[in-house]
């Protein structure tokens, strides 16, 4: 009798399972379910219309349950936008679902209690996994945004961008899947999710979506820019006048998933404008945003990434064709830095009706191109994970700085010129990615009325880590050309020799003497000591003449010879 009553059960129990699963096979039309469980109900009303209502609820603690869109009505695609309407009914395990190939491969948007990750599951085991803080309410209706292009993820919860990152764990044929909602509640239940208004590759907005940052934002718009006060002293030397580039520079990092420093404080422009100060690089000239100390920066967070993997940003520049370039990026979903007289920009789209540019400006409410006077150039940051290394000459706009090879063969840089509102111009001349070897750096001055210049040498590493070097020059009208030999590597730091210092300083003493200038005596006497000192290696061993060149520049003074002086005062700071 007993077995009976046991028969009898079991047989209702797979009754019921048969008409439960036969109702939800009938009442969903463009849905499938996937593992069904008898703790999970799933409820459809108005399917296939614009006011469609999908909701899931879990009673008790379940395996993974999903329903999913089926592949005749939604079509996966490699590239997609799916917009819906969230609401987390109780509960706090919410699961959206992309990419869904079968349970052990897809992607999921999971909402749980105070924060929001993104995972993508292979082969049952969870490959990526990015999350965030983040306080959501029950009963709360949020929109939701998420949108593939190119293996780019972009989420956005109430048009407001919460991750947006290449995905390196996507495949362009094993990452395409059909869309739905998951329930796999853990300690806490019941929950329930419904998705209203779901549109799946909804027509996209060709614009890329930035957390648009403002250098006039009250938290940091009177911090001290850089050092700011030492070149305009009291009047507003602060973030919200100066810091377009680094706002700029902030609004790209964070569209790259830079969302904050080792230290867990929030990558803004308040505290990129820290870690800059913080660099013996950080800022060239007067204020300028030094790029490959941010391309360091990237580097340093990606290597210390625990849960995420982030990409190091190999920057660029670009004048010549910088139009066309700018098209092919944003195309690609990568933003790029625009610069004007004096003013940068980010650079968030293509109108191709209106042919111009879209754009977020860190200070001005301009969104178009038309708006600013002509864009000069662009900065370009891409993903790498390879090398960062460069050669970048920082120095007067009046000076023309080359470089040749060990051949003594003119190598090609790039050149432009920067500065932020009014403050003092400087020239680049760079070489991106150079090769390991020797270079000739020349430096041609003229017309400077026997004022003091000097440039700066930055060499850096394929991990972006500096070498500075200072060169000062020797410029009175028509001096000549200054040449250092610098050998440069990519795993080590660079050294520099100076080359034909005493060659153009005699043949400007030997001027002197034709024009009369100087003394004969004078002349044999300088060109004696010269003689000395020209012949000794430089790096090595030039100090221990200081002493002896300081009682050269004190007896000539006595003569009064103003300007072989000045020669000889400049030349002193290079051979120390």
């Amino acid at each position: 009798m007993q077995r009976f009553y046991f028969f009898i059960k079991v047989f209702i129990f797979y009754l019921l399972i048969f008409i439960f699963s036969t109702e939800r096979i009938f009442a969903f039309t463009q849905w499938s379910e996937f593992n069904l469980s008898p703790s999970v109900f799933w409820e459809l009303s108005n399917e296939g219309s614009e006011n469609e209502v999908v909701s899931g609820r879990a009673d008790q603690v379940t395996p993974p349950t999903f329903l999913i869109t089926k592949a005749e009505y939604f079509l996966p695609t490699k590239d997609f936008i799916w917009q819906f309407d969230l609401i987390p009914q109780f509960g706090v395990d919410h699961n959206l679902v992309w990419g869904f190939v079968d349970n052990k491969n897809y992607y999921q948007l999971h909402f749980s209690a105070g924060a929001l990750w993104v995972n993508h599951f292979i082969g049952g085991q969870e490959m990526l996994a990015r999350g965030i803080n983040f306080n959501w309410n029950i009963g709360q209706s949020y929109l939701i945004s998420i949108s593939r292009k190119n293996g780019l993820l972009s989420i956005l919860v109430d048009n407001v961008e919460v991750f947006h990152f290449y995905d390196w764990t996507y495949d362009e044929i094993a990452s395409v899947g059909s869309w739905g909602i998951k329930m796999s509640p853990g300690s806490v239940f019941p929950v329930k999710t419904i998705l209203k208004n779901n549109q799946i590759n909804k027509e996209a907005d060709e614009s890329i979506s930035l957390i648009h940052f403002w250098q006039n934002d009250p938290f940091w718009s009177d911090d001290i820019y850089d050092s700011a006060s030492l070149w305009v002293g009291n009047d507003r030397p602060t973030i919200s006048r100066w810091g377009c580039a680094l706002t700029s520079a902030a609004m790209v990092l964070r569209f790259h998933g830079f969302s904050e420093f080792l230290s867990g404080e929030e990558l803004n422009p308040a505290s990129l404008n820290k870690w800059l100060i913080d660099q013996q690089d950080g800022y060239l000239g007067e204020g300028l945003v030094n790029w490959w100390a941010i391309t360091r920066l990237t580097r340093i967070l990606s290597d210390q990434a625990q849960s995420v993997l982030l990409p190091k940003l190999e920057f660029s520049f670009l004048k010549q064709g910088w139009r066309e370039a700018a098209q092919v990026f944003l195309a690609a979903k990568q933003p790029v830095i625009a610069q004007i007289p004096g003013h940068f920009f980010v650079l968030n789209g293509f109108d191709q009706v209106l042919n111009e540019f879209k754009l977020l400006d860190p200070l001005f409410e301009k969104k178009y191109e038309h708006e600013h006077e002509p864009i000069q150039s662009i900065r370009v940051f891409q993903p790498s994970f390879t090398d960062l290394s460069a050669i970048v000459v920082v120095h007067d706009p009046s000076v023309l700085v080359k470089f040749y090879n060990e051949e003594q063969t003119l190598i090609e840089t790039k050149e432009w010129e920067e500065n932020i509102s009014t403050a003092k111009s400087m020239a680049f001349t760079v070489i991106e990615k150079p090769e390991v070897g020797k270079y000739s750096i020349e430096f041609i001055t003229s017309d400077f009325d026997g004022e003091l210049l000097e440039s700066s040498l930055y060499t850096y590493t394929q991990d972006a880590e500096p070498t500075i070097h200072l060169i000062d020059h020797q410029i009175e009208n028509n001096f000549g050309s200054q040449i250092i030999e610098l050998n440069f590597e990519k795993n080590n730091s660079s050294s520099i020799e100076y080359k034909n210092i005493w060659e153009s300083f005699l043949n400007k003493l030997n001027e002197y003497f034709l024009v009369q200038k100087i003394t004969p005596l004078a002349k044999d006497r300088i060109t004696k000591d010269v003689d000395v000192l020209k012949t000794t290696e430089i790096q090595e061993k030039y100090s221990r003449y200081d002493n002896h060149l300081d009682l050269l520049l004190k007896f000539y003074q006595q003569f009064n010879f103003s300007e072989i002086f000045q020669e000889l005062a400049i030349l002193k700071p290079i051979i120390n």
